[in-house]
């Protein structure tokens, strides 16, 4: 009977062992039980006519040397017929037959199809091409991805089976599957990755990147290419997109050696198998300019004050943003253009994190002399969403009792006994909680009742009793877990900006510029702004538009030329074209820099001005100018 891929392994391991072998350490190194591993080993003694596995109490277990010779030279001319046949139905792409490849091989049809069965219970499944047979023979199919996938399992096969610690420099034994320049070409490409653009990569992932990088340039080199398949946006796939101009510059260094095309699918491709493996790319410190460095860091700091979380502290951020931000200037000084392949659903889908990426990265472009554009803001602002999404799990809440920090300690430790481990608690004294910015607090535990607060609160007793952690448990859950359906818009943050003067409605202008010329010329006027703003608006336009596919538009210029925030409101009676689309309202958000902490909530509510055609339609464009300046007043909830 033949071994199963964990007994092949189990035998490889043994057989370089140079004494016994504690069940315990193989079992750690195979990550599986005890029990599972006594179950396999006896599974490869029951498989020898005598027993290859030499079982001491006490001691451990080893190979016995004379028949694990005869039993691996057995071993290895059934996995070279093995790998043989998977190669004419993976890499040469034949239908076989079974009498056709025992022809070839010289073995009995009994030992083809025990191989065939080999290679479909233990290297494919759901994920990878399947086996089919009929009258025409046995092939494989499935689609371009499940093709790539296999590939890579076949490399790992490979690898496996060579029975030894595989190295990148043993790589050449792919050779005798693969084309030799394409072979040489990945091993050159991921040997260089310290040298060429200046990318270090961790040595355990060398040979993940080669197994993928091979596998999918192979393909590319037969001429097919995957298919546009994305058409809904997803977390994971847009996070890909980090690794989306690293897997392109990969892709380049292997088409300058070996003669393949590839397409911007193929790109994003590459792209998320490097983020599903979590392989990190470090710009080497060698490298790093101290201003940029700098630049880096404020920019983590403002964007930290923007959206309310520290992101200073994360070192994941830093190394991923400062590699970019390198690139990015680069690029951007030498006039090189990457097109962003999800750049319309990254602004639809995460439109408030885009517009807060380019506020805060534009704010920095004069010292390192660049001028932005949509495709490079959209790539890096994934990189704070992404460190975003890992505190997204945590809540805020705020414990208030009337000595202040001193006793809220003991309260602090009660409570966490029911609070998950991730949640950020703070305290307060009593007499301090009306100064305490609670925007961003979801839940209030108090040992004194709190009036005119508007945030759920949970009065308890100073020594936390059972019934106290009870009364927390629930309104935890009850206010915070399961969430209540969406609530009536209110206005609130954008109220203290709004002026009666910028509120233009029932408008008449036939163009974006006639309205940016209106509002600006008012806002210099008014000192709102200094004489360029006007410039850095349009300029923000032909850059990368800021309208929305709901009919609505949010133009923003530099923060360097405001003087005081401000939002103006115009709707006008017609649609005019605003960059891709035709938009009806347009609300200016401008932005000075001693502001900048209130930009994620004023830009909220923006959006929720503008979230969907039908809201801007049927309710937004149905009310008259004092109604609408009432509702921006905070006086008026719209369901």
């Amino acid at each position: 009977m033949g071994f199963t891929k964990r007994q092949t392994k189990i035998i490889a391991i043994l057989d370089r062992a140079s004494g016994y072998t504690t069940v315990d350490a193989l079992a750690a190194e195979l990550q599986v039980s005890k029990r599972t591993l006594h179950n396999d080993l006896n599974a490869i003694i029951r498989a020898s006519d005598s027993p290859i596995i030499e079982k001491k109490r006490g001691i451990g277990i080893r190979i016995q040397r004379q028949q694990s010779e005869s039993r691996s030279a057995n071993k290895s001319k059934e996995t070279a017929t093995i790998l043989r046949v998977f190669k004419e139905l993976l890499l040469d792409e034949q239908t076989v037959t079974i009498q056709g490849l025992a022809d070839n091989y010289f073995v009995s049809q009994t030992s083809i199809l025990k191989d065939l069965n080999t290679i479909r219970d233990e290297w494919l499944n759901e994920s990878t091409v399947s086996l089919k047979s009929d009258a025409h023979g046995t092939r494989l199919v499935g689609n371009e991805t499940q093709f790539r996938k296999t590939l890579i399992v076949f490399n790992e096969m490979v690898m496996e089976l060579c029975g030894k610690k595989f190295q990148l420099e043993d790589a050449d034994v792919f050779c005798q599957f693969y084309p030799e320049e394409l072979v040489d070409s990945c091993i050159d490409v991921v040997k260089s990755f310290e040298s060429y653009h200046l990318f270090n990569i961790a040595t355990h992932y060398e040979l993940n990147v080669f197994h993928a990088l091979l596998a999918m340039s192979y393909r590319m080199w037969k001429g097919y290419h995957l298919p546009s398949e994305r058409n809904t946006l997803k977390l994971d796939e847009v996070m890909g997109l980090k690794n989306y101009l690293v897997a392109k510059d990969l892709l380049e260094m292997l088409a300058e050696r070996v003669s393949f095309s590839f397409t911007e699918d193929d790109i994003y491709g590459v792209s998320v198998y490097l983020q599903a493996n979590r392989l990190e790319f470090k710009l080497s410190e060698t490298y790093i300019n101290e201003t940029y460095h700098q630049v880096v860091v404020d920019i983590i700091r403002r964007m930290s004050e923007c959206v309310h979380v520290d992101l200073t502290q994360d070192t994941t951020l830093y190394e991923n943003a400062i590699a970019h931000f390198y690139h990015m200037v680069f690029r951007l000084k030498q006039g090189i253009h990457i097109r962003n392949p999800l750049l319309e659903d990254i602004k639809g889908e995460f439109r408030l994190m885009f517009d807060l990426t380019w506020i805060v990265l534009d704010e920095q472009c004069e010292r390192v002399g660049i001028e932005l554009n949509d495709d490079e803001v959209g790539f890096m602002m994934l990189h704070f969403q992404s460190a975003l999404d890992k505190t997204m799990k945590s809540r805020k809440l705020l414990v208030v009792c009337p000595k202040g920090i001193v006793s809220s300690g003991f309260i602090v430790n009660r409570i966490r006994r029911v609070l998950p481990p991730l949640d950020i608690i703070e305290s307060v004294s009593a007499t301090s909680v009306e100064r305490f910015d609670l925007d961003y607090v979801d839940l209030i535990i108090s040992t004194i009742p709190l009036l005119d607060v508007n945030k759920p609160v949970v009065v308890v007793s100073p020594l936390i009793t059972e019934k106290d952690l009870e009364a927390i448990n629930h309104a935890y859950q009850e206010k915070l877990v399961l969430q209540e359906k969406e609530t009536a818009l209110v206005i609130k943050h954008l109220t203290p900006y709004i002026h009666p003067s910028y509120v233009f409605c029932s408008q008449e202008a036939q163009s974006m510029s006639e309205i940016v010329d209106c509002v600006a010329e008012q806002l210099l006027a008014d000192g709102y702004v200094r004489k360029g703003y006007r410039e850095s608006v349009l300029e923000r336009e032909a850059n990368g538009g800021t309208e929305l596919a709901t009919g609505g538009a949010v133009p923003h210029g530099s923060l360097e030329f405001v003087n005081k925030t401000i939002i103006p409101v115009w709707i006008n009676k017609t649609p005019v074209k605003w960059g891709k689309y035709y938009v009806k309202v347009i609300i200016f958000f401008v932005l000075a820099k001693n502001d900048l902490s209130h930009a994620k909530s004023l830009l909220e509510e923006i959006f929720k001005l503008v979230k969907s055609k039908q809201f801007i339609n049927t309710k937004l464009l149905a009310l008259s100018e004092k109604e609408l300046l009432i509702l921006l007043s905070g006086g008026e909830e719209i369901d």
